[in-house]
């Protein structure tokens, strides 16, 4: 009687094995049935998500799915066809959170719905100078591929990419000296002749995203920038556009340029630039070092260096705290003078600044208009600095306000603003309606880095730059050209181009 019994234990063992077998294999046929192994989308686990994600510089756009779910059945072909199109600039990518090893993970990244996106982009961590550090944010828009395409491409920063001219009437672009000298916050320490350089010479009024992709790939290896400035152009004898050159590492002129005459696809610009760059993690180790150099110092410190900082802190502290407290005082200053730019632009703390008109004194509506916008600038710090925020508030007026228009590229309204973080090298131009609620949203947003600010190359200077006679002479012809490319020019990288792997 045994016998028998023997024979059922050990079928039943069996059939339950085949079972589990049958279950992990149905788990993966259907994570496959949604993304295959040929799709743009990149399927994660346990084992590749931290290396995807947090230790590259790409943006990366991750869905957290299970087979099953319905709705992440609909969102499959939409997602798929945006992974393909953004391939060359953003990593579009899938977690599969009914799979037993990707639990954990997903529990992690806090999941409690799906499907839910997320897209992870990278910031300059000012902890660390020169490095990156990623951000999460749930993605709440559409479930549409052109919807998914613009979040994705949206987070590929401005600032991964300098724009370059030879004109020195601006410094929204970087003008071509300092570029090359390498005065960049982002240059790691202890690389003595900087980072080599790239540039690509276009005619392309926007920088694709493929572009500002390879920013993000290369940095703290290489810098990259591009120019539409065709005396840049001659000066560096490019002879038709597109053209990438690099300069570098302690090079400048036109005559030590290496310019990549091979096809423009993404792929082989990569191998060239490779060629060119830094090894990766030299920057971190020159980073690394001086961090340690700065750390034996700080431990040597004596008993009486750290009482002194104390009592320094807790003078400070007081010193806030009088200061927040005094907000009924608070005025906002008007700026004649480089001494009076620098006071606001200097130190951690960012510089909002309003530029507007000349009013005539004649006319009673435009006065009364232009006191009730300097009360609303006056209220607005009164708020902030009862909140404790960063600002430093200021405003110019009539050719002041037009100059520093001009070297930041602003637009010829007025009244209108601009927030600049000199220290991040970076500004921002508001673009809304001029009142206390838009305003208030304006620095809420800064602060909190939601949205992108443009690279800032050179401080702004109170009245005009330095201009040369020839710089007159070319600026007159170069603002006819780049205004028929603007209105001409095709904002995006065409269809065809993405799917060929081609800039």
């Amino acid at each position: 009687m045994l016998l028998p019994h023997r024979w059922t234990t050990a079928t039943a063992a069996a059939a339950l094995s085949v079972a589990l077998a049958t279950t992990v294999s149905l788990s993966a046929q259907n994570a496959d049935a949604l993304y295959s192994s040929g799709s743009s989308v990149k399927l994660l686990n346990n084992g590749n998500f931290k290396r995807t994600v947090y230790n590259s510089n790409d943006v990366v756009v991750v869905e957290f799915f299970a087979p099953w779910c319905g709705h992440c059945k609909q969102l499959a072909p939409a997602y798929a066809k945006a992974a393909k199109k953004v391939r060359d600039s953003v990593v579009m990518a899938a977690v599969d959170c009914d799979a037993a090893e990707n639990k954990q993970l997903c529990g992690q990244q806090g999941i409690q719905g799906f499907p839910t996106i997320k897209v992870y982009y990278p910031m300059q961590d000012k902890k660390k100078p020169g490095r990156l550090k990623k951000i999460p944010s749930d993605y709440q828009g559409e479930r549409t591929s052109e919807a998914l395409i613009q979040a994705a491409q949206s987070r590929l920063p401005t600032w991964s990419v300098t724009t370059l001219t030879a004109d020195k009437t601006t410094v929204a672009k970087a003008n071509i000296d300092e570029f090359l000298a390498d005065e960049d916050k982002r240059r790691p320490a202890g690389l003595a002749d900087g980072l080599p350089k790239a540039v690509f010479f276009t005619n392309k009024p926007q920088t694709a995203p493929q572009i500002r992709a390879m920013g993000l790939q290369f940095h703290g290896r290489l810098r990259i920038a591009v120019s539409r400035d065709p005396n840049l152009a001659k000066r560096f004898q490019v002879p038709s556009t597109p053209t990438l050159l690099v300069l570098p590492s302690g090079t400048s002129s036109a005559d030590e340029a290496v310019i990549y005459d091979g096809e423009l696809k993404r792929s082989k610009l990569i191998a060239f630039l490779e060629e060119h760059a830094l090894p990766v993690g030299a920057g971190k180790k020159a980073t690394a070092k001086k961090d340690k150099v700065k750390s034996a110092k700080t431990d040597a410190k004596t008993s009486d260096d750290r009482k002194n900082a104390k009592r320094s802190a807790d003078s400070k502290i007081a010193s806030d705290k009088t200061q927040r407290e005094e907000t009924t005082d608070a005025s906002v200053i008007q700026i004649r003078s480089q001494e009076e730019i620098d006071a606001c632009l200097d130190g951690e703390n960012p510089c909002f600044m309003a530029l507007f008109g000349l009013v005539d004194p004649l006319d009673g509506d435009a006065l009364k208009e232009d006191m009730d916008n300097i009360e609303m600038l006056r209220k607005l710090q009164a708020d902030d600095r009862r909140a404790g925020g960063p600002f430093r508030f200021a405003y110019l007026r009539g050719t002041d306000a037009d100059q520093l228009a001009k070297q930041l590229d602003l637009a010829d309204a007025r009244p209108t603003a601009v927030i600049i973080r000199w220290q991040d090298r970076l500004y921002r131009p508001f673009g809304g309606a001029f009142d206390a609620q838009q305003l208030a949203r304006f620095m809420r947003q800064t602060v909190s880095q939601r949205v992108s600010s443009l690279p800032l190359s050179q401080r702004p200077r109170f009245g005009p730059l330095p201009l040369q006679p020839s710089d007159r002479a070319d600026d007159q012809g170069d603002d006819t050209k780049d205004t028929a490319e603007e209105e001409n020019g095709d904002d995006e990288v065409d269809e065809e181009q993405t799917e060929h792997d081609e800039l």
